[in-house]
């Protein structure tokens, strides 16, 4: 399988402070990683890496394809309609089939005439995320998307990002304090606590009866 994203060795202090530590990461195209760990470990530090944001680090980040971002706030525009928002800078929205199938699985079929302001957070983070997977982006790289929701609507969102990942196969990078969360969307998930990174394949237990197990193992790890 391809490689879509490549860190050598990446480093960075903020001032005295390690906040990176030769990290070294492989990630294969249409695979879903996410990254756990606690507050002030690095996380949404690595993934602004990835995405160029953040320029000052060592070592070498190798990223094959375009890159979207998805924040915890979704960043629509007010201004625009729902329609509007996801189909913006896409070269995607002239394929009506695939185009029809995401909004469809997105739930927001209904609403895409309305505003940002009249949806509810789930729904506006549910546009953020089509929009993104209609994008013509091959990574997009996921700040803590679901943080701001009731836990009802989280797995809900849950499940709905596995099937949208399934029907679009692009390639994943998912921050998360939520362990379930990370275990049930993943292939693989990433467990970064003081400045050690330890793997965790995942792929074949989402929603199994092993979750559990593999929780508990990395909560152990972050407990240490």
């Amino acid at each position: 399988m391809n490689t879509a994203i490549q860190l050598e060795s990446v480093s960075c202090n903020y001032g005295d402070t390690v906040v990176l530590d030769k990290i070294n990461i492989t990630i294969s195209q249409s695979e879903i990683m996410s990254i756990v760990g606690p507050s002030g470990c690095g996380k949404t530090t690595l993934l602004n890496s990835i995405a160029g944001f953040h320029t000052e680090y060592t070592g070498n980040i190798n990223v094959n394809g375009f890159v979207g971002y998805i924040f915890q706030s979704g960043n629509l525009f007010p201004w625009m309609s729902v329609k509007d928002n996801i189909l913006i800078g896409s070269q995607n929205k002239y394929n009506s089939v695939l185009v029809s199938k995401i909004i469809a699985m997105s739930g927001i079929e209904h609403h895409l005439e309305k505003y940002p302001h009249e949806l509810s957070g789930g729904q506006r983070q549910r546009v953020a995320i089509a929009r993104a997977f209609l994008s013509d982006n091959d990574i997009i790289l996921m700040d803590e998307p679901f943080s701001g929701l009731d836990m009802l609507s989280r797995r809900s969102m849950q499940q709905w990002l596995c099937d949208i990942c399934a029907e679009t196969r692009k390639t994943v990078v998912l921050v998360t304090h939520d362990i379930r969360e990370a275990i049930v969307v993943s292939d693989r998930v990433l467990v970064m606590h003081e400045y050690v990174i330890t793997e965790f394949n995942t792929r074949d237990i989402k929603f199994s009866d092993d979750t559990f197990l593999f929780e508990r193992e990395m909560e152990k790890i972050l407990n240490s």
